[in-house]
Formats: C-alpha cells, structure tokens, sequence
C-alpha cells in the first residue's frame, strides 16, 4: 500500500476518534413555510415520550449528535431538523424568506405535523429558542409539552450584563466578526469561522470536533447570515401565554449568552422553571458535558408527565 493511501486512511481515522457516533437515524424531508424542503432526522423508540431539537445559527442537526447517539436517551423518540438556510435544508436567497416570523414558525409546525408528534419537550439551542417563539407566537403552546432553553432565553427578558464576568474585548471582536461573517468573500467567511466556532465551547472537544463545526458553519451562505443579522427580535409580549409552560434553563458559566442576573430574573417571572449552571462550560453544554444533559433532559422530560 502506497504511503499517500496510508496518509489518507490515517486522516480518515483521526477524524472519526472521539466523535459520538449517532445510531440508527432515519431522514427525511419535510416541506416548511413557503413549500421549502427542511431535512429532518430521527432516532430512538418510535413509540417513546417525544422531543424535538432545534439547533442555533450555522449549525446543523449534528449540534445534537451526543444526544441523538445517547444510551440512556434511546426510549425517546428524537427529532431534530436543519434549520432553513442552515445543513442539508433549502437556502432561499431572498432576505424575507429569514425575517418572516411566519415562515419560521410554519418550518417547525411542519416538522411536528408530519412526524405526527404530540406534545414534545422542545429542546432550543441558542438562536433555536428565537425560532420557538416564532411557533409559540403563532401557534401558541397547546402542542408543546415543556421546554429546556440551551443558552438563551428566547429573548423573553432583555439583556442583563454579569459585572464579574463581562468581556467588553471579546464583545468587540464578535462584533467585528460580524463583518466577516456577512462578506461576499469566502476567504473572509472561512477566517470568521476560525473565529468563532472555537467560542462555541470553552472545552476543547478535539480537531475532529472542530473541524465539524468549521465545515457545516461553512454551509450556511453570507446572504442567510446579513438576513438573521437584520432581524429585530422582542419576545416579551409573550409571557402570558407562557405562564402554564414548565421551563429547563440550561446555561454554561462561561458563556455570555445568559448570565446569573438573567437566568434570576428569568425565574422570577416564569415560576415553573428549573435552572442548570454548569461551572467551567461555554455555549454548548449538550456536547462539553453531554452526560449530564442527557440526564437531566432525562428527568425533565419525565416531570412533564407527558
């Protein structure tokens, strides 16, 4: 065997050590709002209690790898899906096709219409709790069981900055990202991916983990990104509909998305919530301590008596 082929099955092999590997997922398409085709996966028992998964920007169904392969999840029925713009899902390219509230929430009305889902705890990462509320906003809640927020609020609350924990340079820098982000050119998109998918996670969760996260980051086109980008978003009308809606608050210390004085006020005003800081953790604690989200998406998912 030649010494390139070696190189190639090497690169092969390392890219594959330390992935979770999900198990007997089961795809399909399902047609969104505006008739555009969302790419849909399944796992674990058909017949089990349901959850349904919702990714954040530029990431993919495989944000929730170590769920979808998760042991101690498998008497779950699981679905998560693509994001429109995002992954394997249709990209329209007109920036109403992503400012349409409407259009969001008819994506996820979708996927629970034609996977038949009855009442799910919705599981939303980041951005992903902005495309819940779009649903809630126009289908209201009757059809959700419960939900656990992963480093976000749903923008029910404003913004409450941590003194102890701010980073007004790191700020900066994101911002400046953002340009890059939204170029035509892709040299600058790929220098803003090396950015910014090491600051989904404050844990190094190895190259092959990374590499990943860079390569379906990349899926995601400039004109989606200037399109979310412009997007105003106010949820806080929306708390009297939620007031019977039980709520998993799930953030990492080191993650500025939701800080202590947020997650208190958040509790405040939604009684029926349980919040879960992980020390140490950043933006995504359903893969920097996977077991332990496992187990306590476990047990919320069974308090909800669904």
């Amino acid at each position: 065997m030649s010494r390139f082929v070696l190189s190639f099955i090497t690169v092969l092999l390392v890219s594959y050590v330390g992935l979770v590997q999900a198990k007997d997922l089961v795809f399909s398409e399902v047609a969104g709002g505006g008739d555009i085709p969302l790419n849909v996966v399944e796992a674990g028992s058909p017949d089990g209690k349901e959850i349904l998964f919702i990714h954040g920007v530029s990431q993919s169904y495989l944000s929730w790898r170590a769920q979808l392969a998760s042991d101690q999840l498998q008497d779950f029925r699981m679905v998560a899906f693509d994001l429109r713009g995002h992954g394997n899902s249709a990209k329209p390219w007109m920036s109403k096709d992503y400012n349409d509230s409407a259009l969001w929430a008819e994506d996820v009305a979708a996927v629970i219409a034609a996977k038949k889902l009855k009442n799910p705890v919705v599981v939303a990462w980041s951005y992903g709790g902005v495309v819940l509320m779009d649903y809630i906003r126009h289908y209201g809640t009757a059809d959700i069981a419960a939900v656990n927020f992963v480093a976000n609020t749903g923008v029910l609350i404003d913004r409450i900055e941590d003194p102890k924990s701010s980073d007004a340079e790191l700020m900066s820098q994101m911002i400046a990202n953002q340009a890059r982000q939204q170029s035509p050119d892709i040299e600058e998109n790929m220098a803003s991916v090396k950015f910014a998918v090491p600051l989904l996670t404050e844990t190094n969760l190895g190259d092959a983990w990374r590499q990943d996260a860079m390569m379906v980051t990349m899926m995601t086109p400039s004109y989606v990104r200037r399109a979310l980008a412009g997007r105003k978003i106010d949820n806080k009308d929306l708390t009297g509909p939620l007031s019977d809606i039980s709520f998993l608050l799930s953030y990492g210390a080191k993650d500025g998305s939701v800080t202590d004085p947020m997650s208190e006020k958040f509790r405040s005003i939604y009684r029926q919530t349980i919040t879960s800081k992980y020390d140490g953790i950043g933006h995504s604690p359903f893969a920097e301590e996977s077991e332990r989200f496992n187990r306590e998406l476990f047990e919320f998912v069974y308090s909800t008596g669904h």
